[in-house]
């Protein structure tokens, strides 16, 4: 097992001040990564991501997931930018969507309780997240609170916005 550090930077300075973050998160126990890269098409919306309660060719462990990013690398054939559009969808069909620009990034995170959050003296927080993906999000035409029924992930499917393909990159952490 071993840990996963994420580190997010921002550096900027504007009209002479400097206005940097760093924000550090650690999540232990981390057993397994996957890290792809793939093509993803204009024509038609492909599934780049499985999610089950059990272990079966190319999925993941609902239970398991830890972390997921996914990275639009950019497209080798246009000097424009072209974003890829995401969509998650949940074990009743809801779905939401995210448009993600060359070059940005998109986290999906498990869900654990208040009591896994153990912070150290460097300001990161250590995280041992047991619910997965399990009751993860919502979509609904109404509000959500925070009594709401979250559904579990079951797949993420992509397709490039533009008339060009694109090339994504996912990096999942299970435990």
């Amino acid at each position: 097992m071993a840990d996963l550090r994420i580190d997010i930077k921002e550096f900027i300075t504007l009209h002479g001040d400097r206005y940097d973050s760093l924000n550090t998160l650690t999540i232990k126990n981390i057993d397994e990564i996957s890290k792809r890269v793939v093509q993803i098409p204009s024509s038609a919306e492909k599934e780049i991501m499985s999610v089950t309660s059990s272990i079966s060719s190319g999925t993941y462990i609902t239970e398991d997931i830890q972390y997921a990013r996914f990275t639009n690398l950019g497209s080798s054939t246009t000097t424009g930018s072209v974003p890829i559009i995401l969509t998650f969808k949940n074990e009743v069909n809801q779905e939401f969507a995210v448009k993600i620009d060359e070059g940005y990034s998109y986290v999906y995170s498990a869900v654990g309780a208040t009591s896994d959050v153990s912070p150290s003296n460097t300001g990161s927080a250590a995280l041992l997240r047991p619910g997965g993906v399990q009751n993860t999000f919502i979509a609904t035409g109404s509000s959500a609170n925070i009594n709401s029924t979250f559904g579990d992930l079951r797949n993420v499917t992509a397709i490039s916005s533009g008339s060009f393909n694109c090339t994504l990159e996912l990096f999942v952490a299970s435990k």
